[in-house]
């Protein structure tokens, strides 16, 4: 290969990875305007009193002792299969999977959603999960029929 060769590959890579770039700045900016995410720590439970989508916030003290990190993931997994998935972090780093795979309680201001932005999850430095998203969140009570036991403290105060 010549170096006219290898300055075209570099000038195609480089378009290619700014063309991504842009797609995940709109991606992050319509996340944000949708879900009232401000880009780093989110308090989902603002979206009262009539949001038209639905938050759930779990307390990952109250739920590890009956379901590990692993159930989580798997079941993240499965309802995202085949999505691809936008994660952005506060730290301004965001980027995109071809499929869901992870899932931690110590992620720090995290914030992952669907390529239609319709179903998110949160991660917060507070060892807490949220999940949004009318579908989403249907999903993870038949998952874990318990849920009201992990809802996070401060929000079973907020919404009284």
């Amino acid at each position: 290969m010549n170096k006219e060769d290898a300055g075209a590959r570099l000038d195609r890579y480089l378009q290619e990875q700014n063309q991504v770039q842009r797609k995940l700045d709109r991606a992050r900016a319509a996340a944000m305007s949708l879900w009232g995410w401000g880009g780093n720590y989110w308090f989902p439970l603002e979206l009262d009193p009539t949001p038209l989508i639905e938050v759930l916030a779990i307390d990952g003290n109250k739920i590890l002792p009956y379901h590990s990190e692993p159930d989580l993931e798997q079941f993240l997994v499965n309802f995202f299969h085949g999505e691809k998935i936008y994660f952005f972090q506060e730290t301004g780093a965001h980027f995109e999977e071809s499929e869901y795979s992870g899932f931690s309680f110590g992620y720090y201001e995290t914030f992952a959603c669907d390529s239609h932005l319709r179903n998110v999850v949160y991660w917060s430095h507070e060892n807490t999960v949220t999940f949004g998203g009318r579908e989403l969140v249907s999903q993870f009570k038949r998952f874990c029929p318990k849920y009201a036991d992990f809802v996070v403290d401060w929000a079973k105060t907020y919404n009284k």
